[in-house]
Formats: C-alpha cells, sequence, structure tokens
C-alpha cells in the first residue's frame, strides 16, 4: 500500500468515527429530551436506578400516540 493510500484510509477512517460519535451524540441527545416529556411521574419510579435508553423509549413510543406533537 502506498502513502497515499495508508492516508486515505486513516482519513476515511477518522471520518466513519466522527460521524458515528455525531450519530451517537444526537440519539443520547433525543433521548434525554424524551425522558423529560416522559414527566416526573415516570422519572420518580426510576430514581434509584440508572435509566438505560431502553426503560426510556419503550414508555416514549406508548405515550406517542397520545401525544398530539405537531412540530415534526
Amino acid at each position: 500500500m502506498t502513502d497515499t493510500q495508508e492516508h486515505l484510509t486513516l482519513n476515511h477512517k477518522l471520518k466513519k468515527a466522527l460521524v458515528e460519535m455525531l450519530h451517537r451524540d444526537r440519539m443520547n441527545n433525543s433521548i434525554e429530551q424524551l425522558k423529560s416529556l416522559l414527566g416526573p411521574e415516570f422519572l420518580k419510579q426510576q430514581m434509584d436506578s440508572k435509566l438505560e435508553k431502553a426503560d426510556s423509549l419503550l414508555p416514549g413510543m406508548n405515550a406517542a400516540p397520545s401525544c398530539s406533537c405537531s412540530h415534526y
């Protein structure tokens, strides 16, 4: 492999890692927003334990049909 090919491969790997990091950050921000929408009664139930992402998503999905969110 030439120096140029190695540089391109490294550059591609760095870009891929950056895109993945930005994707995860966006997902985590969205999950935090969802938690804030679920209300204090949900957070109070889970106060003693760390909330997993799935623990926030399921109640959010269950509440979504009853929500009249028009900004999306």
